[in-house]
């Protein structure tokens, strides 16, 4: 199973979402997390190419946004931190 954490920053109050694993089994085990792009009457929208947009979070991934909010062409609505070594 995939879950979102959250927590508050204490300095700037900013709250962020961070998608963390759990113990996959059985039919949680196709489970992943994903950010669907809809338009104002809730609908999947639709890609150039004909696909839907909808973009698999992998672990680790901190979201950017709200659920429900709107976004615009060059938002960054997740980001993946990257290890330093």
């Amino acid at each position: 199973m995939v879950f979102l954490c959250g927590s508050r920053r204490e300095a700037t109050g900013i709250i962020s979402r961070e998608v963390i694993e759990s113990k996959q089994t059985g039919k949680s085990a196709n489970l992943r997390p994903r950010i669907t792009m809809r338009d104002a009457n809730g609908e999947v929208l639709n890609l150039s190419n004909g696909n839907e947009a909808r973009y698999f979070l992998p672990v680790g991934a901190i979201l950017s946004v709200e659920n429900g909010a709107e976004v615009k062409a060059g938002d960054v609505v997740a980001r993946i931190p990257r290890e330093i070594l």
